[in-house]
């Protein structure tokens, strides 16, 4: 058997074809989906879709993410609520099917199947898995600070990462507690994986597709995994050729980017220049209220449009436009 595997689409559909195109012609049999097919792009509806067409064609298994639990805390004044930080969350919940977003509802947070007498774990973080192993160390946050300007060569990412998770004393520990099985998830939008020397224990992180802040400048991860009839395992992390720039241009004529502009003028940055900057923008905002003697929460929309304005201009040093 033959599984793509995905994570972190977060409502990039044209990604997701590209992938699944890519899958395609690597004679793939089924589809894992790791979390996260909503909020960020337009297209949530799209991908949720399909997700659920390559349901009925291939042998798919798929969790829910952290972004899906948003949509099960709804304020019952949805449609009054003004707030910036919500605004993609009411804009995704308005602008998706209800039997789309029933569909993701009722996904699982974890599941456990089997395949060629191999046990296939899924959730969507590692931490349910390895404790923090994964994400005090490598996260988009902390590979923007290492890598500043510059971007990644995804050679010597894997390399660091691999020699990282074989001498961490704390992930050996959490490795050596888990049963013998394949673990799926992702969350970090960071691609990896690991194989124990005895090829027991695999763990697949496949990176995100729809939203690749890895400060790896080309191309949109997922991983290929073949298990074969004797229960061998093995990988090709691949990484996707995509038009970037071409997606940009579909993003800016969106309705999402004419309704929901700060957090879409947010995640275009983030894909232009592939790097993570909502947690920087978060901890402005915080600062940036205190100034204006603002203490709601959620920010009033006015506070949040005229912070974003203000942090992207002193940040990147141009308008927001």
């Amino acid at each position: 058997m033959r599984f793509a595997v995905i994570s972190d689409i977060h409502g990039n559909l044209p990604a997701l074809d590209t992938v699944v195109e890519d899958a395609g012609r690597n004679l793939t049999d089924g589809f894992l989906f790791a979390g996260d097919y909503c909020l960020g792009n337009p297209y949530p509806d799209g991908c949720i879709a399909r997700m659920r067409e390559l349901a009925g064609q291939y042998v798919c298994h798929a969790v829910r993410g952290n972004q899906e639990a948003y949509f099960e805390r709804m304020p019952e004044d949805e449609a009054a609520r003004t707030d910036g930080n919500g605004q993609i969350i009411y804009w995704c919940h308005r602008n998706i099917l209800p039997e789309n977003l029933e569909y993701i509802l009722k996904l699982p947070n974890r599941l456990c199947f089997q395949c060629q007498g191999r046990s296939v774990h899924m959730t969507h973080s590692s931490a349910d898995f390895i404790a923090d192993s994964e994400l005090r160390k490598w996260s988009p946050s902390k590979l923007l600070k290492r890598y500043g300007g510059s971007f990644a060569v995804p050679e010597e990412l894997k390399k660091d990462m691999g020699h990282y998770f074989q001498t961490d004393r704390q992930f050996q520990e959490r490795l050596a507690e888990l049963p013998e099985g394949i673990y799926i998830f992702g969350h970090s939008h960071i691609q990896w994986s690991y194989m124990s020397e005895n090829r027991k224990k695999v763990l697949i992180n496949p990176g995100s597709c729809g939203l690749p802040v890895d400060c790896v400048a080309d191309g949109i991860p997922y991983t290929m995994l073949e298990i074969t009839d004797t229960g061998e395992v093995s990988l090709e992390e691949r990484r996707v050729s995509f038009d970037m720039d071409r997606y940009l241009a579909l993003f800016r004529k969106s309705v999402q980017c004419r309704e929901v502009p700060v957090w879409s003028r947010l995640i275009m940055k983030q894909l232009e220049t592939r790097k993570e900057y909502i947690s920087l923008f978060l901890q402005y905002m915080e600062e940036y209220a205190g100034e204006m003697g603002e203490l709601r929460r959620p920010f009033p929309l006015p506070v949040w449009e005229r912070g974003f304005e203000r942090w992207y201009r002193t940040l990147f040093g141009e308008e927001a436009v």
